[in-house]
């Protein structure tokens, strides 16, 4: 390396080739591969993987008129740099643990605002927010997408380009993050649902539960009506009772009617 570097690697450990002038680290170059016939460099034939392809052309063409063949690192940087200690094992289960609680805490966040609306960025929001209680981080994400939206891999949306989420709509959510501790691994879950449901509930059912409580009390031969009636144009109106005692009512419970109880 340039000698106006050589102090930052002084306590590393690495044994470091130190040079001035271009001449010299020629020199120094020719010195450390002397009787070497294989030099691996992080550069990938035809740039086949991207990932590993750091080293610029016209370095490699200098190892190679050195007489030398150049071969690919990335599995010798993989071996050296990315297998996972059994401390970043136990820290990345922690943290896919945190993961799953959360996507579906952010599905069930999504389908109890539908009726009051909830858009894609306040869903994010509400994830961003459970990182932070979590104590997990990620420099950016995560992805809630509807629909089309969906389609795109790197789409994520801001507070001036975001989508309402409707009854109906294909969801997909897909969040990542790690702990915040030196040397902490990623966790990464990609979820969809087809619908986005606001959960149902028959009018008999809501009168089942509110019965089956007063029984348990002691009170059940006291409660000779149903729990509640449709209230509209008409004081017993048409739309759904609240009633599993006269009748079995099996209509739903639907957003913009109303009832006594």
């Amino acid at each position: 390396m340039h000698r106006v570097d050589a102090g930052k690697f002084a306590e590393s450990g690495v044994v470091v080739t130190v040079y001035s002038s271009r001449d010299s680290m020629l020199k120094a170059l020719g010195k450390s591969l002397s009787g070497v016939t294989r030099v691996a460099m992080e550069y990938s034939p035809e740039n086949t993987l991207t990932r590993v392809s750091r080293v610029d052309a016209g370095t490699v063409k200098l190892a190679l008129s050195m007489s030398h063949e150049v071969v690919s690192s990335a599995d010798l940087m993989q071996y050296a740099t990315h297998q996972w200690t059994p401390e970043q094992l136990s820290d990345h289960r922690r943290t896919d643990d945190k993961l799953g609680r959360i996507v579906n805490e952010a599905f069930a966040h999504a389908g109890e605002h539908l009726v009051k609306g909830v858009t894609e960025f306040q869903v994010a929001e509400f994830i961003r927010s459970r990182f932070r209680e979590e104590g997990i981080e990620s420099p950016d994400g995560p992805i809630v997408a509807v629909n089309a939206n969906a389609t795109d891999p790197h789409y994520e949306p801001t507070a001036d380009n975001t989508s309402m989420i409707k009854r109906g709509d294909w969801l997909l959510i897909d969040l990542w993050a790690k702990g915040v501790a030196p040397g902490s691994v990623y966790a990464d879950i990609t979820w969809k649902t087809p619908t986005i449901r606001v959960p149902s509930c028959w009018g008999s059912q809501a009168d089942r539960v509110a019965r089956d409580y007063i029984t348990s009390r002691g009170y059940g031969e006291y409660f000779t009506h149903r729990l509640g009636h449709s209230i509209g144009l008409e004081v017993h109106s048409e739309a759904v009772n609240l009633d599993g005692f006269e009748t079995h009512d099996t209509r739903n419970i639907i957003p913009g009617v109303c009832f006594s109880i």
